[in-house]
């Protein structure tokens, strides 16, 4: 039973291949993407097993996305148990590689509202906003996060007080991508800094930021190569979510 339907996948993605006009290849060679996709599409099929009870939907757009790098050999295609995104660190000073990371789930900004006042110099407002900042990340700090993921926008302060307390920041992160690293990482997202508890942290085996050179439809101005970054949230420990990587200088 396993090798009809085995065959009949075979089949199907042989079928859209040739509608997207690209070349099935040979049986069993490496290289061919009738091997890679068929290879990957199971794989990612064995990674995930989807919640409905949670209201969880079935349709596996929801759970596998497909980034394209245009570099190396499509043998190199890979399916990551995990998120990846096009994001980096905030601060090239910032930890970009962490085993074993614990990451804190921030909705909207981590900024200080200032209340007008006129009799307040700006010396005065300035240290107030400081203070604040500063103890927020100190009671970010008490859960022992190694990455903070920010909705929105970070002040320049804290973004200065999180790089002396060795924690990595990633900012304006779409909500969809932060639902999806939630829900993969086990995280929470806290609306505030006030909701902060040790239970809502998220973890995965390993959080590193990549960069791509790209060798293949991407000259930018002058001719010269784009440079591709991206951010894995690899070995996650909910089977939620998973990208598959196509790999390949040459898409033909």
């Amino acid at each position: 039973m396993k090798n009809v339907v085995e065959g009949h996948f075979r089949a199907l993605v042989a079928q859209l291949l040739l509608v997207e006009n690209l070349p099935v290849g040979e049986e069993d060679d490496k290289e061919s993407w009738l091997e890679i996709i068929t290879s990957l599409s199971w794989e990612a099929a064995s990674l995930l097993k989807p919640d409905t009870s949670k209201g969880g939907g079935m349709d596996p757009g929801g759970y596998v996305k497909v980034k394209c790098i245009a570099c190396g050999r499509r043998s190199e295609s890979v399916a990551v148990k995990g998120v990846v995104c096009k994001k980096n660190v905030a601060h090239r000073r910032m930890t970009s590689k962490v085993d074993k990371p614990r990451f804190l789930i921030l909705g909207g900004a981590l900024e200080y509202q200032r209340v007008s006042n006129l009799l307040s110099s700006f010396d005065t407002l300035l240290q107030q906003e400081m203070d604040h900042l500063k103890m927020a990340v100190a009671k970010i700090e008490s859960h022992h996060p190694n990455v903070l993921l920010v909705e929105k926008s970070v002040s320049r302060f804290a973004q200065d007080y999180l790089l002396a307390k060795d924690i990595s920041l990633v900012l304006n992160i779409k909500r969809p991508l932060l639902e999806r690293i939630a829900r993969c990482t086990g995280a929470q997202i806290v609306p505030s800094i006030d909701h902060l508890t040790s239970q809502k942290l998220g973890y995965c085996d390993t959080f590193h930021v990549e960069k791509f050179l790209e060798e293949h439809g991407s000259a930018g101005q002058g001719g010269k190569k784009l440079m591709k970054t991206l951010m894995f949230f690899e070995g996650c420990p909910k089977p939620l979510g998973c990208t598959i990587l196509l790999k390949g200088a040459n898409w033909g």
